[in-house]
Order: C-alpha cells, then sequence, then structure tokens
C-alpha cells in the first residue's frame, strides 16, 4: 500500500510536469500559427495530463491516509498496551506521548511520502531538461541538488532546536493548565489563582513566541527556495535557442522547483522526538527475586521509573501506584474489580490485611456503601489502604507499590507493612519506601541520579564487611 501511494503521488507530478511542459509548448507552437494538425498531439496531451494529474492526485490522497492512519492506529494500540502497567500520569509524558504518537502520521503523510515523490519527480523535469537543452539540464541539476540538500539540511538543524524548546514550551503550559483546574479549590483557597493565572499566561506567551520563530524558520526556508527558482530559471532561459525551447526550459524549470519545495517541510519535521521521561537518563535494570524486595532512595531518584519498567518486564505484575483509582459504587464492587470471583472471606481478610476491615465493619452498610468517585468520602489514609486491599486481593504473582502506606501515622504504617509482607511472603513484592526498618525486607535497591547504587540483603548496606 506504501508503494502504491508513492507510485500514485509520482504519476500525479508527472502528470504535472507533462501539463507543465506541452501547455509551453502548445501556446508557444501556436503562436507561430502552424497547421492544426501540428498541434494536436499537443492539445491532446494537454487534456490528458490534466485530466490524469488530479485522478492520481486523488489516488495517492487516499492510499496515504490510509497508510498514515492505520499505522497511527497500529501504533496506539502498542504504547497503549505498554502503559498498562505503568501508570504515566503527569502532563509532560502525556504531552509528549500523544504529540509522538500522532507524529507517525505526519512522519509519513509529510516526510516519507513528499521526499520520495519529490525526487523522483524532480529527476524526471530534470530529465526534459536536459533532452531539450544539456546545458541548461546542467545549471538546472546544480540548482536542485543545493535546493534538495544544503536548503532541507540548514532548515532541519533549525527547526530541531526550535521543536525541542517548543514541546518543553508546551508541556509546561499543559503542566500549569491542568495545576489551574485541579488545583482551583486549593489555589482560591490560598489567594493564588491570580498569581497562577498570571504565570500559565506567562507561559502561553512563551509558547507563542517559539512558534513564531519556527514560523520565521519556515518563511526563510521557502524565500530562499523562490529567489534560487528565478536565479536559476534566468540562467537556463540564457541557452534556450529559439521561442519554443525557451518557453519549455523556463517552466520545466519552475515546474521542477515547486516539486522539490516539500523537501523544506519535510525537513521541518525530521528530527528525533523527545524522550516522553525527558530529563531523566536512566540505567536501571535489576532481576526480581523471590520474597520481598524494598526500594529507597531520595525523590527523584529513579524509584518509580524502576517500578514501571519491572512491570513493563513482567506482564503479570499488578503495579499500587499514586494514581490508582476509586469508583463511584459500593466498597464491594471497587474490590472485585481485582478478583470478580473472590469470595466474602477473601474479601475481609484482604481489608484485614489492610488495617480497613473495622473500617468497612462501621460503614452504614458494610462492604455496599457506597464511596464516591476517587474515594470522596474516604480519608486519604482510608483511600490508599481500600487501594492496597484491592490489590492484595488479586494476589497476583509479582506484587509492585509504589509507597503503600504513604499519609498514614507510624504506627499504622507498621502495621499495614507488616501484614502485607507477612501475606506475601512465598510470592515476589516489591515496595518503594522511605521505611528505615529495612530489616523487615529480604532484600534492598537503593537508587541514587537515576543509576542502582546498591542491591543486597539489607544487614550488607552499611556493614559489608560483616557479608
Amino acid at each position: 500500500m506504501k508503494s502504491l501511494a508513492v507510485a500514485a503521488g509520482v504519476a500525479g507530478e508527472v502528470c504535472g510536469v507533462g501539463l507543465v511542459v506541452a501547455a509551453a509548448w502548445l501556446i508557444t507552437r501556436a503562436a507561430e500559427q502552424p497547421p492544426i494538425s501540428a498541434l494536436g498531439l499537443a492539445i491532446v496531451a494537454v487534456r490528458g495530463f490534466a485530466i490524469f494529474r488530479g485522478v492520481f492526485r486523488y489516488a495517492e490522497r487516499l492510499t496515504g491516509h490510509d497508510v498514515a492512519l492505520r499505522e497511527v492506529a497500529d501504533r496506539r494500540v502498542a504504547v497503549y498496551e505498554s502503559l498498562v502497567h505503568q501508570g504515566v500520569s503527569d502532563a509532560d509524558a502525556l504531552k509528549r506521548m500523544v504529540s509522538d504518537v500522532d507524529s507517525v502520521q505526519d512522519r509519513l503523510l509529510r516526510v516519507r511520502f513528499p521526499v520520495t515523490i519529490a525526487l523522483i519527480s524532480s529527476a524526471v523535469a530534470l530529465t526534459v531538461c536536459l533532452l531539450v537543452q544539456p546545458e541548461a539540464g546542467a545549471v538546472l541539476a546544480a540548482g536542485l541538488a543545493l535546493v534538495a540538500t544544503v536548503i532541507p539540511a540548514a532548515t532541519a538543524l533549525a527547526s530541531r532546536r526550535t521543536a525541542e524548546r517548543k514541546a518543553d514550551a508546551h508541556a509546561e503550559l499543559t503542566a500549569r493548565s491542568l495545576d489551574l483546574v485541579d488545583g482551583a479549590q486549593e489555589l482560591a483557597a490560598a489567594g493564588a489563582t491570580g498569581a497562577a493565572l498570571a504565570r500559565a499566561d506567562e507561559q502561553a506567551k512563551a509558547v507563542h513566541r517559539v512558534e513564531r520563530r519556527a514560523a520565521h524558520i519556515d518563511s526563510a526556508a521557502k524565500a530562499t527556495v523562490v529567489l534560487l527558482q528565478g536565479l536559476i530559471a534566468a540562467a537556463v532561459l540564457s541557452f534556450a535557442d529559439n521561442q519554443v525551447n525557451a518557453a519549455v526550459l523556463t517552466f520545466t524549470t519552475l515546474a521542477a522547483f515547486e516539486l522539490v519545495m516539500p523537501l523544506v517541510d519535510a525537513a521541518q519535521r525530521w528530527y528525533p522526538k523527545a524522550n516522553i521521561h525527558k530529563g531523566q537518563t536512566r540505567c536501571l535494570h535489576t532481576e526480581l527475586a523471590p520474597g520481598t524486595t524494598a526500594v529507597i532512595g531520595a525523590s527523584g531518584a529513579g524509584k518509580t521509573t524502576l517500578l514501571a519498567t519491572l512491570a513493563e518486564k513482567h506482564p503479570d505484575a499488578r503495579s499500587l501506584t499514586h494514581d490508582a483509582h476509586l469508583f463511584r459504587t459500593s466498597v464491594r464492587a471497587n474490590l472485585i474489580l481485582a478478583k470478580p470471583d473472590a469470595t466474602e472471606a477473601q474479601l475481609r481478610e484482604a481489608l484485614r490485611q489492610a488495617a480497613l476491615l473495622d473500617v468497612v465493619d462501621e460503614l452504614p452498610d458494610g462492604l455496599e456503601t457506597v464511596v464516591g468517585e476517587g474515594g470522596h468520602g474516604l480519608s486519604g489514609g482510608q483511600r490508599q489502604r481500600m487501594l492496597l486491599a484491592r490489590a492484595l486481593l488479586a494476589d497476583p504473582p509479582v506484587l509492585l507499590l509504589d509507597e503503600p502506606t504513604e499519609g498514614l501515622d507510624q504506627e499504622l504504617a507498621d502495621a499495614v507493612l507488616d501484614a502485607v509482607l507477612a501475606a506475601r511472603a512465598d510470592r515476589t513484592t516489591v515496595v518503594v519506601t522511605h521505611e528505615t526498618r529495612l530489616e523487615r525486607f529480604d532484600r534492598v535497591v537503593e537508587l541514587d541520579g537515576g543509576r542502582i547504587i546498591y542491591e543486597g540483603e539489607p544487614r550488607c548496606r552499611n556493614a559489608p564487611a560483616s557479608c
């Protein structure tokens, strides 16, 4: 299908060149008032090229968009499947992910297809010029080589730098917008809404400045191509020995430059996309071991990234992250999402392990009590423990927990963590934690700056000589 799209595109552009050449020859030859029979073939050629140019261009659009849309659909499925266990939710990551997936369509329709079509069809136009006047063809070849290489290369370099700043600016604007929406009540309570709006407005202006610079690069590149088009056309015209050849050479040159113009647009999109985990140079690799593993490190060390890596590597793993969701339904319905065939005893055991059974028993309707969306009506600690109970109920072979006791007082946090580790004694459990009592874990992985600096038994971490 890709080859068909390119073939249709080339045929359409060749018909366009043929139309220009045939029309130029017909007009100038007709001015000499020859017999009508001498113009018959040219008249038919003009009509034929005009008709088939439209047909082939329509076929190219149809097949090209079909290929692009299929590719984007497949890529979206692949991306979403890879993120099922990762829980990527920050504004920067989501903005870049959506942009990167959508760019696949642009890469096909505005880079790969146009570049291939432009190079092939411009070669056809150059061949026509060489056949009519070889010296003029040599000049045109030099001009096309300049426009097809130097200008796109310079444009690509300038556009890449601008695109990186544009991606950063858009991601920052998205983050500030989400802060305004999600934190509206807190900002209003603190009287900081005006300041937050001002920061968002300033960021919007920064985005506009970057986009304006990108527009200037595009305009400068295309203006340079148009200037070269005029100069080369004038140079080619000087080689013509009669008015028919002059018309054919001039219009063929103008058409050839129009054919390579898409290379400038393609160059602005031909740059590596930023990684959605911007700013992180991760060298994280660890093997899951049976038993319990504590992942420790300062904020930003890469603990959550390590969990995401493990989740991607082990499809049977289940993750409990900060953005796990509770639905507006009963406690029972929220829990059995993890295990639809769970018995009453299993539900209560999971709640007991999460130190939430007494709380649920005191609710008006027990397990049938409806909680609000996102856990509305529950305290932060109760919401966290209900999510933990749901993860424990699933009883997966690999459980990845990101600070499961965050927001709980120390005594309750210790009780919950001890219960979880005891219940998971024969399974693989990885816990991101700021816990200092690491001896309760079988293994410790310590991170710093995105790298693993220690991996082993807790007792050996501070006293390696004893091991």
